[in-house]
Formats: structure tokens, sequence, C-alpha cells
């Protein structure tokens, strides 16, 4: 499994197994089966977990960990673990606390990398999304920089190897760079063929902050009219060429370009295939064919965060 080494000189594995159920309701049904999903993965060689607190998927993937240490297939220190602070655990004091819940649910003393989830705050308080009695929701102000003193705070005491940023825009980016003391180790965004963020990717590079890839494999439908990553001619064309699935080629293009990648499945098949990453190689001219497959498709909009100040993305 390839590698790559973070600006604090943690490595973190190029391939990680990303654990959103896809429920919007923030609940996850059926721990069990999530649980034994989990450790199968880590059974197929999984090495770098992506979980958030708002997922409700910390806890199956903490017992999934534990399991699997118990049963002396990996140590704590061979799997780089993420969770992230939702936007109701802003705000420098919430921020030490949110995250000692998190390792508490997980029974584990630490996590590899802890990041902002959005820049976007919310009320305070047990609700992931408060609102109020006309449903409105409960929008807070707080200032990223203060939030991220509350995250450097769990660094300095042991909790979190590593931090860093997800969702945040070029002058978001900057405006933590520019206010930290410890900086923040990548920036988990939207990247995939569709939605190839270069502007973005390229001031992460500049900034010595790693992108990775959330959704790199994009959306399982289309809009009306539009294709899916999977039915693109080039990816189908590059799959045919190298004998591998549309899904691999569409992890290679971007694993090519120095990205990490946190594709989510609980599918046992498609889990393996999206390991199967590392023994073939795109031409210049595959990756420049899937290059201009771009067209500036977002997936992930959450359109209730659309009311914050905070909000990164034009809409």
């Amino acid at each position: 499994m390839e590698s790559v080494t973070l600006n604090n000189g943690l490595a973190m594995t190029t391939i990680g197994l990303g654990t959103f159920q896809g429920n919007y309701s923030y609940q996850v049904n059926d721990s069990d089966v999530v649980t034994k999903g989990f450790a199968m993965a880590i059974d197929l060689g999984y090495r770098h977990i992506d979980t958030a607190y708002v997922y409700d998927t910390e806890i199956p993937v903490g017992q999934a960990i534990n399991q699997k240490i118990a049963d002396g297939t990996i140590g704590r220190q061979d799997v780089f673990l993420t969770t992230k602070l939702w936007c109701n655990q802003h705000g420098q004091p919430n921020v030490v606390p949110a995250l000692k819940q998190s390792l508490k649910d997980m029974n584990l003393a630490y996590v590899d990398l802890f990041l902002v989830h959005w820049p976007c705050s919310v009320k305070v308080g047990e609700e992931k999304v408060p609102k109020d009695e006309d449903g409105n929701v409960l929008f807070e102000n707080i200032d990223i920089t203060d939030t991220w003193k509350g995250m450097e705070q769990c660094v300095e005491q042991g909790l979190a190897k590593s931090i860093g940023l997800s969702n945040f825009n070029e002058e978001q980016l900057l405006r933590i760079l520019e206010n930290c003391q410890i900086k923040p180790v990548v920036n988990q965004i939207e990247i995939h063929c569709l939605h190839t963020n270069v502007k973005l990717i390229k001031l992460c590079k500049d900034m010595s902050v790693q992108p990775v890839a959330f959704s790199p494999l994009g959306k399982a439908r289309a809009a009306e009219g539009k294709k899916t990553v999977f039915e693109q001619e080039a990816i189908l064309a590059a799959a045919q060429n190298h004998h591998k699935t549309p899904a691999q080629v569409a992890l290679r293009h971007l694993l090519q370009k120095g990205l990490v990648v946190v594709p989510k499945s609980i599918n046992p098949k498609r889990m393996k295939e999206n390991l199967e990453v590392f023994d073939f190689q795109l031409s210049e001219a595959e990756m420049s064919s899937i290059d201009s497959l771009n067209e500036n498709h977002r997936i992930v909009w959450i359109d209730w965060l659309k009311g914050s100040k905070s909000y990164p993305w034009k809409h």
C-alpha cells in the first residue's frame, strides 16, 4: 500500500475507507452489520479509515478496530484513523470535549487525524442540526480561527496526532494558515473526474497541505441527460485497456495526481477492487482525456448549511 508523508512527518495511506452510510438522518440503522463490514475492510488490507461524529459510524469503527487488535490482525499503530468535528461543536472550549467524547465512543486513546468537518457553525449542543420552533436552522458565526485553537489543543493533549480541514475554500484555508500555531496537514474536499477542483488542489499543494478526495467516484446516479463517472467514454476506454473496472480507473486517475482518496463502500467485492489500483499506470494521454471530463459538477452541497455566513461554496 502506498502512502504520502504529511507536513508533520506522519505517513498517511493513499487509499482510505470512507464510512458515511449515505443516511442524511445521520443515524446508522444496523450497527452490527456496519461493524462487520469495517472489520472485513481491515482484513482486506485497509489501513486508513475515515469516519466522523456526524456519520454515526464512530462506534462501529471503534468496535471493528478493537476487534482486529484483539485478534492480532493489527496493532493500533497500523491503522490511520480520521474523525471530524461537527458544526455544533465549534468554538475553542468545545473542541477538546468533542474529541474526548468521540474517543470514548470508539474506545480508543487517540486519532491520527482530527478534521474540522465544515467551516460552518450551528448552535452548540446535542442537536446535530438545531432548529427553532419554525424549523429554521440555528446558525452561529463562530470564527474558524477560534475553533482552530481548540484543534491545536487536541494535539497538545495527545488526543490527535494531526489536525486538518474539510470543505474549506481557498480564502478559509489561507486564513487558518495565517493564524495557526499548528499547521493543518490536509484539506479533505470533493474531487472526482467531473469536479477536478484544480485551483484549490494547487493551493493546498503550494501550502504543503495534502488534498484528500472524498466522493472520488462521483455519484451512482446521474441527473437527467448526464452521465455518471462510470459511464464516461474516457473512463470506459481506459478500463478496457487495462482490464480494470471504471471505479479502479477513476481512483487511479486521482492517485496519479498525488491525491489521497477515501471511497466509501461496505460491499466486500467493491472494497477489495478499490484497493487493487497499484498494479497499473494510466498513460499521459489517458490522464489528459480523463482530465477533460471536468464539468465543475459538485455533488455534496448539504443544502441546509447554505444559510451559514461561512458556507464555502458559491451557489
